[in-house]
């Protein structure tokens, strides 16, 4: 009978477990979901040089997988940069809880579409209990032509999600032209 009862107490115990182990990949499986979809981000530089902007709009859609899509854009930023908006293509993961990291990498063209190096982007974001607000910070690195770097930097970004918004909510949810021009305001 004694075997019997230390047998029972193991198995309560190994199920015990399985049941906290599921709990666990449920709970990563939708901090994942948290992470995935359609972001507006506003990207914010400290201590820029006379002439550039301190402050550019990103958007990112985050994929399942792991993949990333990114459109970036400053209508002031000096041509010596590149010519804007950045399209770029990276990988995300989840690095702990509700919090991830990402890498995105972009292709730098002059006025003319001519290719004059690269970018490097990364960043850790920490997603909101709603899920529907981000923050974080990055850190950016410029190449020229040759693969050389000329320049790195970094700040913060905060993101918030697009919804989908039904066909009558015309008032509701994100402005469009606030939300893409930036603190900078619309270019007339």
């Amino acid at each position: 009978m004694e075997k019997w009862k230390s047998i029972a107490v193991l198995m309560a115990a190994l199920c015990t477990a399985a049941v906290g182990w599921a709990e666990e990949r449920a709970a990563a499986s939708r901090a994942v979901e948290e992470l995935e979809g359609s972001w507006l981000f506003t990207i914010t530089i400290p201590n820029v040089p006379a002439g550039f902007p301190n402050t550019f709009r990103s958007l990112i859609t985050f994929i399942p997988g792991g993949g990333l899509i990114n459109l970036a854009w400053s209508p002031t930023l000096p041509v010596l940069i590149s010519k804007s908006p950045w399209i770029g293509h990276g990988a995300w993961a989840r690095t702990g809880g509700n919090e991830f990291g990402l890498t995105v990498i972009y292709p730098r063209c002059d006025i003319n579409g001519a290719f004059i190096g690269s970018g490097k982007g990364r960043g850790n974001l920490l997603v909101s209990e709603e899920a529907n607000q981000a923050s974080g910070t990055f850190a950016v690195d410029l190449y020229d032509e040759n693969g050389t770097l000329f320049v790195s930097g970094g700040g913060s970004v905060q993101a918030t999600r697009i919804v989908v918004e039904p066909v009558g909510a015309r008032n509701e949810g994100l402005n469009p032209i606030s939300a893409l021009a930036g603190a900078e305001g619309p270019k007339r």
